[in-house]
């Protein structure tokens, strides 16, 4: 009997003890889990050595819902790194400034729907139900209240690219929503070419005729008067209309043939050489043209380089005007900053050995890019941020630009076609104004004659 009653004994105590075990490991449970933040604290930093808030990964890239008529939430926090402002395709963007805000205005590839995104925040709103299916190409002017959008046309089993020049009528209020009104002008079919001057005030394009190209400038005001402006037998062209009316041709680039570049004045009716023989040659110049970026393959390995307007010259033989910029990357990743000696670049690694550009454009390599400010004056170079080490992702930047407030590096990412923005750092330095005043050498009767068509 002493016995059973000593059993009993021994199991109220194991039973107890279990208890009291499991009491213990509900109250840490509950205790630790007020505070996750514990494992995380450990290496959990920015770039640049600030502790991340404890806000969810969502936070951390800026994801924002599906885009839509309806807004999406304002993040609150910190603004990080780098946000996604738009998870669809987009085919174009511009930026615009609104009661003191800085919007990205994008168009979405599939249906031609503009929407207005703050960088900042990440809200996003749809603000046009204008249908226009698969746009390719975008571009904004007029402070983004004129849309130029082309698109393909099946016509009598052949394909048309068509070039739509539209108004946007915006929403009146917060309910409401916008439309596009087409332009009295039609612009032909089949243009080659679009470029639209960095102001948002005029267009110019080129269109296949058949004594080679023909290019027209357009004022993009309420009467828009195109006039032709440009007439050559070489038809390879990749046009950039600068504010000041002049435009840089540079030839259609590849990888195994030499390129070349002028600066034409529409006015003057004059071309000066800027760039010759470089291969795989591609161009981006400033507001002005006072700087103009290029691009070469150097036995299939980038190159990038600078012309800037004080040194543009005709004659042949001298080298002492170019700067090299010690980035692998492409003009077409690169956007001027605030500061007019400023750039902004993605750079990329592991292109040796790649026929660039030819590769890239295809979509047969995709490249991804670490982001990088350049100081022009100097060609000195300062790292930004590595995409991978702050949100484990890759980015092949294309479309870049600096949004009106300087404070963003707006880009698509070539692989998905969504739009991106980074925070970038504050810039130092005067905003100096550029002289715009400097006159070009002309180029002489032989060469005159060389850019009119001999280009090959």
């Amino acid at each position: 009997m002493e016995q059973e009653e000593q059993r009993k004994r021994w199991w109220i105590w194991i039973v107890a003890g279990i208890v009291v075990v499991l009491l213990v490991i509900l109250v840490l449970l509950l205790t630790l889990g007020k505070d996750t933040s514990i494992a995380r604290k450990v290496g959990a930093v920015l770039p640049f050595g600030q502790v991340l808030p404890e806000t969810p990964v969502s936070d951390i890239i800026g994801d924002i819902t599906p885009t839509g008529s309806e807004e999406t939430p304002v993040i609150t926090g910190e603004e990080p790194v780098f946000r996604q402002l738009s998870k669809e395709s987009v085919a174009g963007f511009t930026t615009v400034i609104r009661d003191g805000i800085t919007y990205v205005r994008y168009v979405l590839r599939e249906n031609g729907n503009i929407h207005e995104v703050d960088p900042s925040t990440g809200t996003d709103r749809q603000i046009t139900n204008t249908t226009i299916p698969r746009v390719y190409e975008a571009f904004f002017g007029n402070n983004g209240n004129t849309i130029i959008m082309r698109y393909l046309k099946r016509v009598l089993n052949n394909d048309v690219i068509v070039t739509y020049l539209g108004n946007l009528e915006l929403p009146t209020n917060e309910e409401s929503m916008g439309s596009i009104r087409s332009s009295t002008e039609f612009l032909p079919d089949n243009i080659s070419a679009v470029s639209i001057s960095p102001d948002g005030t005029r267009l110019f394009y080129l269109l296949p005729v058949s004594d080679g190209v023909s290019g027209t400038l357009i004022s993009l005001n309420a009467t828009l008067f195109p006039k032709e402006v440009f007439r050559n037998s070489f038809s390879e062209w990749l046009p950039q209309l600068f504010d000041d009316g002049t435009i840089l041709l540079t030839t259609k680039p590849s990888a195994g043939i030499a390129g070349y570049s002028y600066l034409y004045d529409p006015i003057k009716k004059t071309l000066t050489r800027i760039v010759r023989e470089k291969n795989g040659l591609t161009t981006f110049g400033d507001s002005v043209g006072s700087r103009i970026l290029f691009g070469e393959n150097v036995a299939n390995a980038p190159f990038l380089g600078m012309y800037t307007k004080k040194s543009f010259s005709s004659h042949e033989g001298v080298e002492n005007h170019e700067a090299l910029i010690p980035l692998a990357t492409l003009p077409e990743k690169c956007a001027w900053g605030v500061l007019p000696s400023t750039l902004y670049c993605g750079s990329f690694v592991g292109s040796t050995g790649t026929k660039l550009p030819d590769e890239w454009y295809q979509g047969l390599i995709s490249l991804s890019d670490t982001f990088w400010m350049v100081n022009t004056d100097t060609t000195e170079i300062t790292f930004i941020a590595d995409p991978e080490s702050v949100i484990q992702k890759h980015f092949d930047v294309i479309m870049p630009l600096i949004d009106k407030s300087g404070r963003h590096f707006i880009f698509v990412n070539k692989e998905d076609d969504s739009l991106w923005s980074m925070r970038l750092p504050k810039p130092t330095g005067d905003l100096g104004s550029m002289n715009v005043s400097e006159t070009l050498p002309p180029l002489t009767p032989e060469e005159q004659k060389d850019a009119a068509g001999s280009i090959r």
